[in-house]
């Protein structure tokens, strides 16, 4: 067996304590639904993770009887149809889909109006959850790295989630855009900031001299996104000058796209951001005029940020009129509502 499924399968051994303990005494409290709220995030489930924990072993325990884990699956499954219900980030969840694969086993016709209620539980469910949908793997053996890689961040198990990072790291025998786009999303997942700028200088370079303008933008984007995160204002800077040309060749009206006012905001965060090594009058002057343009089509991060550059560089009159328009959309947003 692989290393990493070695560490996985010790890691499930772990986990399967749990499950002994909730088989021997049937107590599922810290496993049940309990509303936390985060001032940024809203409403969420603070058992949740727990609640996976065990879903995820025993979904990989086939040893176990199955008729000793009926009822557990069952009470599982109603207290996660309260997250889906009441979860402010709404999703579909890897707890649902684990435990519709492992309650369909049953073949119980009054389990029906447990998927549906699953189905009605929020709109993410509503467009893409299917009960027992065969999504994960059964057989612990038969699961990749990458696999596992996901487990283990679904799990908040961050040691494991980095050696495991660094086992497909070295499993690499050459570089390429496909890779290096999955080494970038392996080195956000474990916040190494270090190790993503890199991925994503990588993908720059090996990105120049690529025909899809498009694809272009959005790697440089990336980049000098990150690069202005890290506080690397001079470089950020170069980078979005090297992505303009290519803006003009993705589309006529670029700024009114997405991928066109992420890269405006950057523009407006390199103002914000006062430093003295980039030239913020040469910014704000090829930025402004697509501001303007785009004044009526802009989230509202953008409308905000590009206001405040506006009064930063003495622009009162657009910057008031930004405001006006931003308060306009979210009061109307309130009516939607």
């Amino acid at each position: 067996m692989e290393k990493y499924k070695d560490i996985m399968k010790s890691l499930l051994e772990d986990y399967r304590i749990e499950l002994e303990s909730v088989l021997r005494h049937g107590d599922i409290s810290s496993y049940c639904y309990k509303e936390a709220v985060d001032k940024r995030y809203g409403i969420y489930d603070a058992n949740y993770t727990n609640r996976l924990r065990l879903s995820l072993t025993i979904l990989y325990s086939p040893e176990i009887e199955k008729s000793k884990l009926e009822s557990i699956i069952r009470k599982l499954y109603l207290e996660e149809l309260k997250d889906r219900e009441t979860n402010s980030f709404q999703g579909i969840g890897t707890v649902l889909e684990v435990l519709s694969i492992l309650l369909k086993d049953y073949s119980r016709i009054e389990d029906l109006k447990l998927f549906e209620r699953a189905k009605n539980a929020n709109f993410d469910c509503a467009c893409g959850f299917e009960a027992g949908f065969p999504k994960y793997r059964r057989n612990l053996c038969d699961l990749d790295l990458l696999d596992c890689i996901y487990m283990a961040d679904d799990l908040y198990e961050e040691e494991i989630l980095s050696n495991l990072i660094d086992e497909w790291i070295y499993q690499q025998s050459e570089w390429d855009l496909e890779n290096l786009k999955d080494l970038r999303r392996l080195e956000k997942l474990r916040k190494n900031a270090k190790g993503e700028i890199i991925a994503l200088e990588n993908i720059a370079d090996e990105i120049k001299n690529s025909s899809d303008h498009w694809e272009i933008c959005s790697s440089l984007h990336n980049y000098s996104k990150k690069l202005i995160e890290l506080k690397k204002y001079k470089k950020a800077w170069e980078v979005i000058k090297e992505l303009r040309p290519h803006l003009y060749e993705v589309y006529e009206d670029w700024y009114n796209v997405n991928l066109g006012r992420y890269i405006l905001e950057d523009c407006m965060d390199l103002i914000i951001s006062k430093s003295p090594e980039i030239p913020i009058n040469e910014i704000w002057s090829w930025s402004k005029p697509f501001i303007i343009k785009a004044k009526k089509n802009m989230h509202w991060n953008l409308y905000e940020k590009a206001a405040l550059a506006s009064e930063e560089l003495g622009n009162l009159k657009l910057s008031k009129k930004l405001i006006k328009i931003l308060d306009k959309e979210k009061k109307e947003s309130c009516i939607i509502d």
